[in-house]
C-alpha cells in the first residue's frame, strides 16, 4: 500500500513539475508588466482559450503588439491580458498529428458545396410502347446544356441539370395492298425528331470517381419536325414496277403532349480535374400522342440512351 502511494505521489510531482516548467516558459515570454483589472477576473479580449491556434483579438494590430509585447511561441501567447494556450504543443502531444486529424475531421476552409459545369452528348433514340409496330428504328441526335451539383456528404449529391435533347424515332414501313386487281405498295420513311428542353433532377452517389445517378425528369417539347418520304409502287404484269414519291415535312404540334415525365438512370466516371464522362437511359413515362379521346390515343413514348462527356468547374468531389 505505501509502495502504491509513493509511486502515485512520484507521478503526481513528475507531471506538475513538467507541467509548470511549461507554464512558465510560457510566462517567461512576457516582456512587460501587465496589471490585471480589479474586477476579479481576466479582461476579455478575444474569447476563450483555443485549441492549435487562439482567436483573433478584438483590439487592431498595432494595440495587440503592444499588449503582448511582441510575445508569440508555438505553446502560447497573450491576447490583451488572456493567455491563449496551444494545448497539444503544452501537454506535449505531436502537433502535426493533431492538425492532420483536424483537417481530416474538418472541411477545408472555403470548401465550395456546389460546382457548375457543361455537358454536351450524342444520344440514340426511339419510340417505345404497346402501339409501336415494327418499322420504327433508331435516330441519332445531340443533348447539351447547363449541370450543378450540390454535395450532400462526402458520397451523395443533388445533381440538376438543364438540357437540351433530342429524341423521336426513324420510319421505315412498308404496306401491300391491291389496287384494281393489281398489286400496289406503300412504303413511308424518314425521320421524326422531338427537340425536348429537359430537366433531369438527379441524386448521384459516388466513389472513387465512379458515380451513379438516377431520378425523374420533367420535358418539355419545344419543336417537331418530320420528313416522311411516301412511295407507291404499282407493278403492271410484263411491265416494269412504277414508282411515285413524295416528301413531306411537318412542323405541327398538334395532337403531340407538350409536357414529357420521366426518368433517369446512369453511370459515369469523373476525374480529379472536373472532366467525367456517363452514360444514360432517359425513359418517358407519358404518352407522345395527346388526343381528347384517352381510348384513342397511342401508347408511344420517349426512350433513349445517351452518352454525353462534362465539365465541372472547380474539378471533381
Amino acid at each position: 500500500m505505501k509502495t502504491l502511494v509513493l509511486t502515485l505521489a512520484l507521478l503526481t510531482a513528475l507531471l506538475g513539475s513538467a507541467f509548470a516548467q511549461n507554464v512558465l516558459r510560457t510566462a517567461a515570454l512576457r516582456t512587460e508588466p501587465r496589471s490585471e483589472p480589479r474586477t476579479g477576473r481576466p479582461a476579455q479580449s478575444g474569447g476563450l482559450l483555443t485549441v492549435l491556434r487562439g482567436t483573433p483579438s478584438s483590439q487592431s494590430e498595432p494595440a495587440r503588439r503592444r499588449s503582448s509585447g511582441n510575445c508569440d511561441s508555438r505553446a502560447g501567447r497573450w491576447s490583451g491580458s488572456v493567455l491563449q494556450v496551444n494545448w497539444p504543443v503544452l501537454l506535449g502531444w505531436p502537433t502535426e498529428e493533431v492538425e492532420r486529424v483536424v483537417r481530416v475531421r474538418r472541411a477545408p476552409a472555403g470548401e465550395a458545396t456546389a460546382r457548375f459545369g457543361l455537358k454536351a452528348g450524342l444520344s440514340v433514340a426511339s419510340f417505345r410502347g404497346s402501339d409501336v409496330q415494327e418499322g420504327f428504328t433508331s435516330v441519332l441526335g445531340a443533348n447539351g446544356g447547363l449541370t450543378a451539383d450540390f454535395s450532400l456528404s462526402d458520397n451523395f449529391s443533388f445533381h440538376p441539370e438543364l438540357l437540351y435533347s433530342q429524341k423521336g424515332a426513324k420510319v421505315d414501313q412498308t404496306y401491300s395492298d391491291e389496287l384494281l386487281g393489281l398489286p400496289v405498295s406503300l412504303r413511308l420513311s424518314g425521320p421524326v425528331r422531338l427537340h425536348y428542353l429537359d430537366l433531369p433532377l438527379l441524386l448521384r452517389a459516388r466513389t472513387n470517381g465512379f458515380f451513379v445517378e438516377a431520378g425523374p425528369q420533367l420535358g418539355y417539347l419545344l419543336a417537331q419536325k418530320s420528313t416522311i418520304t411516301t412511295a407507291v409502287t404499282i407493278t403492271v404484269p410484263g411491265t416494269p414496277p412504277m414508282t411515285e414519291s413524295e416528301t413531306q415535312t411537318d412542323t405541327s404540334l398538334d395532337g403531340l403532349r407538350r409536357l414529357d415525365v420521366g426518368y433517369v438512370l446512369g453511370v459515369g466516371y469523373q476525374l480529379p480535374q472536373g472532366l467525367e464522362v456517363a452514360l444514360r437511359y432517359n425513359g418517358g413515362l407519358t404518352n407522345l400522342d395527346n388526343d381528347p379521346d384517352r381510348n384513342a390515343r397511342t401508347k408511344a413514348r420517349n426512350s433513349a440512351f445517351q452518352v454525353q462527356l462534362g465539365y465541372a468547374f472547380g474539378g471533381g468531389r
